[in-house]
Formats: C-alpha cells, structure tokens, sequence
C-alpha cells in the first residue's frame, strides 16, 4: 500500500500573491517552512521560479533583506565575469 505525508494534495500550489504574503516590510521571508512545504508538494507559478529557487538553493538566505539580496547578486554577477 503506497503511504502519503498526511498534508499531500492538501497544500496548494505556490502562486505570487502567496510567495509575496510571506515576507515582512524589510523583504525577510518570514516563513520559509511554507515556502518549501507549497514547493516540495505542488510546485510553483512559472512567473516566480526566477524569484523562489534562489532561496530554495540557499543563493539568497531566508532571512536577507531586499537590499541584501540586490547586494548578492551584484557580487554574484560581479563573480561570475570574472571568469
């Protein structure tokens, strides 16, 4: 018998207005469990992978700021012409 995690298709899929709702006035996710919980079991909207994976792949910490994470990619793209 094939067992499921008792919140599978029970959580929605992650849209903007929801990816959005979970941060503060700073830009700091607030609720990365719910970040990962709406991805891991339904996945996201096309227009905001762009946005979430960044976090997922622990590019941008969970709790930076917008300017922080502008800093980031600076750095990062700064990084990647480099070479």
């Amino acid at each position: 018998m094939l067992e499921l995690h008792p919140e599978e298709g029970q959580v929605p899929k992650l849209t903007e207005e929801v990816f959005r709702s979970l941060f503060n006035e700073c830009g700091q996710l607030e609720d990365d469990l719910t970040l990962r919980k709406y991805v891991f079991f339904s996945g996201m909207d096309r227009n905001i992978r762009k946005e979430v994976w960044p976090f997922l792949l622990h590019v941008y910490p969970y709790q930076s700021t917008y300017d922080e994470r502008i800093q980031i990619a600076e750095i990062r793209k700064q990084v990647s012409c480099a070479y």
